[in-house]
């Protein structure tokens, strides 16, 4: 009666059990059974402490007998969960050297090989492994179909996919327990996948479906063949799969799984509705109170991943209504908490995931949930409400895997709030309270930032120095060292930002970051006027598969080579730009790029034909329109077109939008060449170019004598404002006291 307690889950009452026995006949070969059998049930419940110290004792009391053996071994067993190979070990490597019965030492042997598996000393595994499979009288049925798969699983991990199949062939047609033979199907079709013959195994399934079709394998087979499809994502095929099942076994259980799998493809072939009705269908042919829930759970999401949300409130609600105290309304208020967190309905998710916590406090959703109510606090702006959900999680569920989290979210939510003060002293803790916690580097990397914004340079910057020392193997070490670039970079310490920028690229050189980091130290040693070794790191930048920044990296290595006057290759790669590049934006910067180089070399025809293509197609970019246009005429002007240069800088003046006439007076309204970049981004202002443009223009009226015309641009110019207003008003006075002009 305990054993079966305990395969059931119902730990209480089969420690109840076994203790009664223990109590009636301690010494008799049931009291010795039972204490074993008391010690594992109470590992199953949770408790390793006390299960691992009645194994201990265990041993020494029955040290030389069987029972004894049988300890070690469940010590064995236990270490092999928690991962505790070494330990493991040396109690298997103990029985193995005792003289215990047959099926104690088979078992042994069976869980050393396991731990070779682990540490990939496959060899040695197959050593072990291979007498046991031989062995049928020693071991029992549940070792040996263990045996089986095992064999099974080094074969595959070592390629040998044939020999693979052979030992999962062994396992689904001779093992003894449904869910191992199950497994065995999926893994003997996936050898044959590696083998490039999916074909052929999904053919073998299906002799074993002719064989015993009416016998659980049978289906299990089928399962496997639509899973097979699925993951080939041959959607039809594994649709028309489930619906054999569901006709073949129509009252079978497992049919009703098909109708689940069957409406989980259609979602797959965004077939929302038809999916549904799989629901639908099923609800007719499955009354059971369990079959139904299912079902309204199963709609319910497809409604939610189809972002159907009333739908999906509607199925979730139903549920709840109908099943009210049973474990899918768990479920289901759980989801309808997801429901309105994604449809923005705040209130309503936090009242969801509060009515789960209230009315199941013991639900494996109750920590989450609570959880859940400070993220959705978060997300509504709410942070004193978060910081008070995430309190009470850490009070009610302090063991909870919701409690890391729960603690940094609470100096997240200090950060976000931007009381950076109280965030910082949050992350610190963290660090104490969980010193070995995995978000242990992401924490302090925080805590730095919060330090940052609280504008204190010199703490941060040691304490992010600090922190590289601490976790400068870390993949948020890479970010640390961006931010410190960037902090450089932005004192204009170009040195020591392109120090961090190289150290990032160099250590990290797969993170997404590494890339960005290239380029900027490009452009530090732009700055530096280290132009030869820029024009190498942009080149490393453009080599890096799948940068984002291979235009830009392109267009700086132009700059670099113009800086080093090597123009004719400055061509080339702007040539190269001007292949690759995709958008208007990056055609006209390449073209800039070309022309001024072509300038450059006194190759002015062609310059000014590559200008005027840039100034004919940047309508809706001011600022490449306005450069363009002021460098085209430059370039005339160098070939003694002054009347068009003229007109082009006049363009510019006037292109970007007039100014009131009252502000100029009437002497303003002067003629000009009609505009080409008339409504250029006119809300936007450029003042660079356009003052360059402007001046020039003025100049070549002042030297044709047409002070009235020059003194309407300078009034322009003034009442257009920015950095050249003043330049522009000195400019209008003298030309007034001088040419006695108003």
């Amino acid at each position: 009666m305990g054993e079966s307690f305990s395969k059931t889950g119902r730990y209480d009452e089969g420690i109840a059990t076994f203790q009664k026995v223990i109590a009636d006949k301690p010494e008799s070969q049931m009291g010795r059974n039972a204490t074993l059998s008391l010690a594992w049930t109470t590992w199953l419940k949770g408790d390793v402490t006390t299960a691992t110290e009645a194994l201990k004792a265990a041993t020494e009391k029955y040290k030389g007998d069987p029972e004894g053996a049988k300890a070690s071994l469940l010590l064995a067993k236990i270490a092999l969960q928690q991962k505790k190979f070494e330990s493991a070990s040396t109690q298997l490597d103990r029985i193995m050297a005792m003289k215990v019965p047959r099926p104690i030492l088979l078992e042994a042997q069976f869980l050393r090989a396991q731990v070779y598996i682990v540490s990939k000393r496959y060899e040695e595994a197959l050593a072990l492994l291979k007498p046991i499979s031989e062995d049928k009288k020693g071991a029992g049925s549940e070792v040996l179909t263990d045996t089986w798969f095992s064999l099974g699983t080094v074969y595959f991990f070592q390629k040998k996919y044939d020999e693979a199949a052979k030992a999962f062939e062994l396992v689904f047609t001779k093992g003894d327990s449904l869910a191992r033979r199950r497994e065995a199907l999926e893994q003997y079709v996936l050898c044959y996948v590696q083998l490039n013959r999916t074909n052929d195994g999904i053919t073998r399934l299906r002799s074993v479906i002719e064989k015993n079709p009416d016998k659980p394998l049978a289906i299990e087979a089928s399962f496997v063949i639509a899973h097979i499809l699925s993951d080939q994502k041959n959607y039809e095929a594994a649709l028309a799969e489930y619906q054999g099942i569901i006709a073949r076994y129509p009252k079978n259980n497992r049919a009703f799984d098909a109708y689940a799998q069957a409406s989980e493809t259609c979602l797959q072939l965004k077939r929302v509705e038809e999916a549904v009705e799989y629901m639908t269908r099923a609800r007719k042919n499955y009354t059971g109170a369990e079959f139904v829930a299912r079902t309204y759970s199963k709609t319910g999401d497809i409604y939610l991943a189809a972002k159907d949300y009333e739908k999906a409130e509607e199925a979730y609600k139903k549920l709840i209504t109908e099943f009210p105290r049973t474990v899918y309304a768990e479920g289901a208020l759980y989801h309808l908490g997801k429901t309105y967190t994604a449809a923005e309905n705040y209130k309503g998710a936090i009242t969801a995931y509060q009515s789960l916590i209230t009315q199941f406090p013991k639900s494996s959703y109750a920590d989450v949930a609570q959880f859940e109510v400070a993220k959705v606090s978060l997300l509504g702006g709410n942070f004193p409400k978060a910081r008070e959900a995430y309190a009470e999680l850490l009070e009610r569920y302090p063991n909870s895997p919701q409690a890391p989290s729960a603690f940094f979210g609470v100096a997240d939510s200090y950060y976000r709030e931007g009381k950076f003060v109280e965030a910082a002293k949050e992350y610190a803790e963290f660090a104490v309270k969980y010193p070995k916690h995995e978000w242990l580097a992401l924490t302090a990397y925080n805590r730095c930032l919060a330090i940052a914004k609280q504008g204190q340079e010199e703490k941060t910057l040691a304490e992010f120095a600090s922190f590289l020392q601490k976790h400068e193997g870390t993949a948020i070490a890479a970010q640390a060292l961006f931010w410190m670039g960037n902090y450089y970079f932005s004192k204009q310490d170009f040195g020591n930002a392109k120090a961090r920028f190289e150290q990032l690229a160099r250590k990290f050189p797969k993170d997404d970051l590494a890339d960005d980091a290239m380029y900027w130290s490009g452009k530090c040693a732009m700055f530096l006027e280290d132009y030869q070794n820029a024009n190498k790191l942009f080149q490393q930048v453009v080599e890096m598969p799948g940068t984002a920044l291979k235009f830009d990296a392109r267009m700086r290595q132009g700059d670099a080579l113009r800086q080093l006057d090597q123009f004719e290759n400055a061509l080339v790669v702007y040539e190269t730009v001007l292949k690759e590049s995709t958008t208007p934006d990056e055609l006209n910067e390449a073209r800039l790029g070309k022309a001024v180089s072509l300038y450059t070399l006194k190759k002015y025809d062609e310059a000014i034909s590559v200008f005027q293509q840039v100034v004919d197609s940047s309508h809706q970019n001011v600022f490449l329109a306005n450069e363009a246009s002021y460098r085209l005429g430059k370039c005339l002007e160098k070939v003694g077109k002054i009347k068009e240069a003229l007109a082009v800088y006049m363009d510019v003046v006037y292109g970007n939008g007039e100014p009131d006439p009252s502000e100029l007076g009437a002497d303003s309204m002067i003629a000009r060449a009609p505009s080409t970049t008339t409504n250029v981004a006119a809300a936007s202002k450029e003042f660079v170019w356009y003052g360059k443009a402007a001046f020039d223009a003025g100049l070549i009226k002042e030297n044709e004598g047409e002070w009235e015309a020059a003194l309407a641009i300078y009034k322009r110019v003034e009442v257009w404002g920015g950095p050249n207003s003043a330049e522009a008003r000195d400019r209008k006075i003298k030309l007034m006291n001088e040419h006695f002009v108003f």
